[in-house]
Formats: C-alpha cells, sequence, structure tokens
C-alpha cells in the first residue's frame, strides 16, 4: 500500500456510492431525453461558457468550438423541422 494514499472506504460505503451513482445518472439520462433537441444544444453552449468563465479553458478552444458547431449542424439535420435555431 502506498503511504501517500488515503486507506480505501469500506466495501459497503463503495458499494452504496455506485449505487447513488447508477441513481443520478438514470434520472440525469431520462431528464435529458424528456428535452428538445434545442434545449440540449443550449446546455451543451451554456456548459462550455460556464468552464470557459472560469477560466479553466484557454481562451481560443478551437476544438470545443468545431465540436458545438458539428453538434449544431448534425441537430439541424436530425431535429424536427420546426425547431429553429
Amino acid at each position: 500500500m502506498d503511504a501517500t494514499r488515503p486507506p480505501m472506504p469500506p466495501a459497503e460505503a463503495i458499494r452504496r456510492w455506485r449505487d447513488g451513482l447508477r441513481e443520478v445518472e438514470a434520472l440525469t439520462r431520462a431528464e435529458r431525453l424528456q428535452m428538445t433537441y434545442e434545449e440540449r444544444l443550449r446546455a451543451i453552449q451554456q456548459l462550455y461558457s460556464f468552464w470557459k468563465s472560469l477560466g479553466l479553458l484557454p481562451e481560443s478552444r478551437p476544438l470545443c468550438e468545431r465540436w458545438i458547431e458539428a453538434k449544431r449542424r448534425w441537430l439541424e439535420k436530425h431535429a424536427p423541422l420546426e425547431t429553429t435555431f
């Protein structure tokens, strides 16, 4: 055992944490599936803006911006016709 690492929690605590994580992920997925494509895109853009405002992303992040544009194009292609961007 490495002296710099804290001891592992008991197996029961790890199991409860994993069960809780699965439940949160299931709820998050169910909530995400209820969102429209436009709401999903807006959520992605807000998350990106949040990380950028914290200064955790470099000022020029072309890969993320290209990813957002690619996602926008995909949504335009696959979204219902009444959705506008």
